[in-house]
């Protein structure tokens, strides 16, 4: 989430840090002009500088900092995953992020929508930093010594939020956003129908166009690649827009040529700053460094990288600046209202929300299911009365998930190290139920007991690799076709191929490739427990 911050609330200025594998600038912004003060190098040396720079600018010492994280050390998973709210949503994701990215407190969950049928699952995009001592070091330092954290950022979602609407990226389809940052990096933001997907930062060759022409072409079918083993189709084409320093855009427009299913576009740096609002010139910090920067520091972004009691100031100017056109809207009324009020208010109108999004579910699912019984949502009451007979019928018919779930267990004993997520038990007509058949029991048919087991497979012994979980996945699948009438169907498992391995040399040097990619697990176990005649039997005998 952001909120725009009004020009006229621009009254201070404002520091941070862009942070790169190489090297570290200190920034200073005011009113859309940007000016870099201060140069690092990213390693021991550079952080004692840095101490030494605050301690010969005392003036700094009460000011926030923003943190701009621009390094190779990234990574990005999209995921399928079920939808919670309140506390058991950020518990959920907090212990997800803690698998996906190793114990790195910078990371974060961003909910990207749901689906539109089915358990209506959440898409959730986790991001984080695995070369955690890239940005560590500088954090520290900055919150020592009576300095503020305003915010630790990542600059693929200050391209999303304003710079891919600079450069005209259109909501629907794939779009990979291009930008030539200096000392050689080169970042590629991919997104699908205007929601971020992955982006990767590599080291260019940068010294003429065609050199910079040709690192494109290169990175760009290695990401091409990426998406291939992803499953994401660019069926339909992809719009590639290359954003670039002015001296650049022409070269590189004669040299790196449109295809069928790819479509360059090559935009001005200079030109996209000012359609951003950017005062200051964008050669001062070398290329399109400054576009990122400059959306950071004019808007507020709730969503980011560091924990919320490491950021020391973030809130408490969001509250003030509130506080403020409070005051300018009411005058002396407003004046007198505490500001505990107004956090308590906000508090209510957070739960009742919460609150209003539970009953709606709750009654999205109900119609759904009684109209699956009955034809129609409920609204006379025959619809109601024949529920309730249909449901008395099958109250005194043996079909419970007791059974089911005892063999489950069974299995799962046979198998250590197991982690179970979530279990959905339900009834179909069908063992493989569609979306007008699920849940729909309809009398003198077959039916079948349905469980879906979502889970991952915790860490053994140590130096385990990828292979050894794909064995003990198979494992686990084993346990359970044990019994000629159950069937399973394994939905997701992990397997003895890793996805990033075209990547994983350039996202980071950290990164073990015998390490297991995914440890996650999805399966479906049919039991048939009545058919036709047995059912009618049932029926007719009570």
């Amino acid at each position: 989430m952001r909120i725009k911050i009004p020009s006229f609330l621009h009254f201070k200025k404002k520091y941070g840090l862009l942070i790169n594998d190489s090297e570290v600038s200190m920034i200073s912004w005011h009113k859309g002009d940007m000016e870099r003060i201060g140069l690092f190098s990213n390693d021991d040396t550079g952080v004692a500088r840095l101490l030494d720079f605050f301690a010969k600018n005392p003036a700094l010492k009460d000011q926030p900092f923003h943190v701009l994280v621009n390094i190779i050390g990234e990574d990005y998973r999209f995921e399928k995953v079920a939808h919670l709210i309140g506390k058991y949503r950020s518990d959920f994701h907090f212990r997800r992020m803690q698998q996906l990215f190793r114990g790195s407190q910078y990371c974060m969950s961003y909910v990207q929508g749901r689906e539109e049928r089915g358990r209506r699952d959440d898409w959730v995009l986790f991001a984080g930093v695995l070369t955690e001592n890239k940005v560590q070091p500088w954090v520290s330092v900055l919150t020592r010594g009576g300095r503020f954290l305003a915010g630790v950022h990542m600059v693929s979602h200050m391209l999303s939020d304003s710079v891919l609407r600079a450069v005209g990226g259109e909501q629907k389809g794939s779009n990979l956003v291009l930008t030539i940052h200096e000392r050689g990096l080169l970042r590629q933001t991919f997104f699908v129908n205007g929601h971020l997907r992955f982006s990767r930062v590599s080291k260019i060759n940068d010294e003429t166009a065609e050199q910079v022409g040709a690192s494109i072409k290169r990175e760009l079918e290695r990401t091409l690649q990426y998406l291939t083993s992803l499953k994401i189709s660019i069926g339909g084409g992809m719009a590639v827009r290359v954003i670039a320093p002015s001296a650049m855009v022409g070269q590189l427009r004669e040299s790196v040529v449109s295809g069928e299913r790819i479509k360059f576009e090559f935009h001005d740096a200079a030109q996209v700053a000012i359609k951003i609002g950017l005062g200051a010139a964008v050669e001062k910090l070398g290329h399109d460094s400054s576009l990122p920067l400059h959306a950071m520091f004019s808007e507020l972004h709730l969503r980011q990288l560091a924990r919320l009691n490491l950021v020391t100031y973030y809130f408490l100017q969001m509250f003030a600046k509130a506080a403020i056109v409070l005051l300018a809207v009411y005058c002396v009324p407003a004046y007198w209202t505490p500001l505990s009020d107004l956090k308590q208010g906000y508090d209510h109108q957070l739960e009742a929300g919460n609150l209003q999004q539970q009953a709606n579910d709750l009654r999205r699912r109900y119609n759904s299911e009684v109209g699956g019984i009955v034809g129609e949502p409920p609204s006379s009451p025959e619809n109601m009365q024949a529920v309730s007979e249909l449901y008395a019928v099958l109250e005194n018919v043996v079909v419970s998930p007791t059974q089911l779930m005892y063999f489950i267990g069974q299995g799962l004993r046979k198998n250590s190290n197991v982690e179970i997520t979530m279990i959905d038990w339900h009834l179909s007509n069908t063992p493989t139920p569609t979306d007008n058949s699920d849940n729909v029991i309809v009398s003198g048919e077959d039916i079948y007991q349905i469980a879906q087991l979502d889970g991952n497979l915790l860490e053994g012994r140590a130096g385990e690799t990828y292979r050894d979980v794909a064995r003990r996945a198979q494992r686990l699948v084993q346990s359970f076709r044990t019994r000629e009438d159950v069937h399973v169907e394994v939905l997701e498992i992990p397997s003895d191929t890793i996805s990033t391995e075209n990547l994983s040399g350039d996202l980071s040097s950290d990164l073990d490739v015998e390490a297991p990619s995914s440890r996650n697990f999805s399966l479906q176990i049919v039991w048939k427990q009545y058919d036709q005649e047995g059912l009618a039997e049932r029926v007719e005998s009570l």
